[in-house]
């Protein structure tokens, strides 16, 4: 599976593409003993050649990090709400790794835009789960994924500008596979997004 090695003389803290590193991480954190191809190879029931007995084998298009279905699965966004400060959430690493996993030009970006009675925006708030590398030196510029297991709680504060009239707020939680590859943003990048939350909540009563 997916594991380089470092980058010769790099400042980079571990391997640009750590996968399989993560997953032993995973197995350690979690006593689990499934393998990479449990996920990504799934069972199937189907006859190895045509006319064949239909008998249980494994599917071989080995989805990753562009298969919608399996990010839904490896990763949760829960618990969204208000508090006194603006919104917060649960994020859940459910994958056997890291997420995101893989190149560092990945990302999950929470946000929430605050909206007025009209519907207007009146600010906004973004938090993005990434590692930041540049390329090709190596050099680290940060890394807030989420560890195998890890749950961690995400807050979106209001902006002061929208405290004044705010309503509600619109919270999406987006899968971005070329966030942090600016060179891919100048092409057509087709089915680059994955939208996992999308949601309105209203202001609370007072």
């Amino acid at each position: 599976c997916h594991q380089m090695p470092m980058i010769p003389l790099s400042r980079a803290h571990r391997p640009l593409t750590d996968t399989h590193a993560e997953w032993r991480e995973w197995k350690q954190r979690t006593g689990r003993q499934e393998t990479c191809t449990d996920c990504h190879m799934p069972s199937v029931q189907r006859p190895i050649a045509n006319g064949g007995p239909v008998r249980v084998s494994k599917k071989h298009t080995f989805p990753g990090g562009w298969s919608d279905e399996l990010v839904a699965s490896g990763v949760t966004v829960s618990g969204i709400r208000w508090t006194e400060d603006g919104i917060e959430l649960s994020v859940t690493n459910e994958s056997g790794h890291r997420f995101p996993t893989g190149e560092p030009g990945r990302a999950l970006i929470i946000s929430a835009v605050f909206l007025d009675d009209a519907g207007l925006e009146t600010g906004r708030q973004e938090i993005r789960i990434e590692r930041r590398v540049v390329l090709p030196v190596g050099r680290e510029l940060g890394d807030t994924t989420l560890l195998p297991g890890e749950t961690r709680i995400v807050s979106l504060q209001t902006p002061s500008t929208a405290h004044v009239g705010t309503r509600r707020a619109r919270v999406m939680a987006v899968f971005d596979r070329l966030a942090n590859l600016p060179v891919a943003h100048l092409t057509d990048g087709r089915n680059r997004e994955f939208k996992l939350v999308d949601e309105e909540l209203d202001w609370p009563d007072p």
